[in-house]
């Protein structure tokens, strides 16, 4: 009973945390406007352009900036259409974030608490920094995850297929980069796909993945010889954005404190769930030297965000503003804080997982306004959300 009503009060809390949450930063999003720079000079004008039909014509381009990806930009497009307030374009991707976070957490691991974790993780500085901005990585990683999910999940139908194909080409359109943390999800996944028997399925998905995540390189080749204009590569010429000069790794290297700078990014960004990077080794050695196993949707998640860690390294960033830089490493963090989560639930004690994901909600809090209104409406919503379900229960019981 006393396990029980631990556990009780765990999901209640989660609950709790996910109401205020979404209120918060709803109301942030309802009384602000737009004014973050990238997303006032980029991603809104290409979703106007979209809107006029003029991103597919480079001969209206006023700069550079919109040869950049643009497929994630459709959805920002909607919201001006809509006339929905643009301050919450990232809080809407954060809910759905939420759901894949929480979606695939539940394929790997049926614990009933893993609503916390999921709802821990979009407490991270590196998800609330953005969300009354138009920037399109939470969009994007968004998409990711539903692919691993998809992929976990196991390919069945010919609408499995055309789905993988379009989350991986929405991750695909989305920046320069983002076919770098495609390759790997092929790799690793690759007897999902040559398992299929259903050959016309697998041309789907890649049709699909080619036609949304190559648009953007079809029209730049187009237009100006360079398939990834601006970007310069060996072999065409761009207009040189200092942007692709440099990456982490070389800021690590060379500068000086580098390293250590880096590490205090990480940690503050990611707080407690970049612990996920130190510890998983430790974890599987011991796990190992128990004469114990790694499921294989772990060992392929596990390896996953390792693998997308070392493409992180390689990602351009800006000298003077690494802080920005830290939201590439969702591709890497957010599999392998999935890892730790099972980890500590299935090999050590649940304690500790429950104790670092509200030690990362509580800490994240510190970015939070005071916002005592807020708190109180999320209580109320609470209460009624138990006394429903308590009720619903007594109903059920009672007929």
């Amino acid at each position: 009973m006393v396990i029980n009503g631990n556990k009780n009060i765990v999901k209640s809390s989660a609950l709790f945390f996910i109401i205020f949450f979404f209120s918060y930063f709803i109301f942030q999003g309802m009384i602000t406007s737009p004014n973050e720079i990238d997303s006032l000079k980029l991603h809104i004008p290409t979703a106007h352009k979209i809107l006029d039909g003029s991103i597919y014509n480079p001969k209206t381009f006023t700069n550079d900036l919109f040869y950049y990806p643009w497929i994630i930009e459709y959805i920002l497009a909607v919201f001006i259409l809509l006339k929905i307030p643009l301050n919450l374009y990232n809080v809407v991707a954060t809910g759905f974030l939420l759901l894949a976070i929480f979606k695939l957490t539940n394929l790997v691991i049926k614990e009933k608490q893993n609503a916390l974790f999921a709802i821990s993780f979009c407490f991270l500085p590196v998800i609330t920094r953005w969300l009354n901005t138009q920037k399109n990585d939470i969009w994007t990683v968004f998409f990711y995850i539903i692919s691993i999910c998809i992929l976990e999940k196991g390919l069945s139908s010919r609408k499995s297929y055309l789905l993988l194909g379009v989350t991986l080409g929405a991750v695909a359109g989305a920046k320069y980069f983002s076919w770098l943390f495609i390759i790997p999800v092929i790799a690793i996944y690759y007897k999902q796909f040559t398992n299929s028997k259903k050959i016309s399925f697998l041309i789907l998905t890649f049709l699909s993945l080619s036609l949304i995540g190559g648009s953007w390189i079809l029209r730049a080749w187009f237009y100006t010889g360079n398939p990834v204009y601006p970007l310069n590569i060996a072999i065409v010429s761009g207009s040189g954005d200092e942007f692709f000069r440099f990456n982490l790794i070389k800021y690590i290297l060379f500068f000086k404190n580098g390293l250590f700078i880096f590490i205090e990014k990480l940690f503050s960004e990611y707080l407690f769930w970049a612990l996920a990077l130190f510890s998983i080794p430790f974890f599987t050695l011991h796990i190992k030297h128990k004469n114990k196993s790694l499921s294989d949707s772990i060992k392929r998640i596990a390896s996953l965000g390792f693998i997308n860690f070392v493409i992180f390294l390689f990602l351009p960033t800006w000298v003077d503003n690494l802080t920005s830089s830290m939201r590439y490493g969702y591709y890497s963090i957010i599999p392998l804080a999935i890892v730790s989560w099972w980890l500590l639930i299935k090999h050590k004690t649940q304690f500790w997982a429950y104790t670092l994901s509200f030690l990362t909600i509580f800490t994240g809090l510190t970015n939070f306004d005071f916002r005592p209104k807020i708190a109180l409406f999320s209580l109320i919503v609470l209460f009624v959300v138990i006394k429903y379900k308590k009720e619903q229960k007594f109903n059920f019981h009672d007929s």
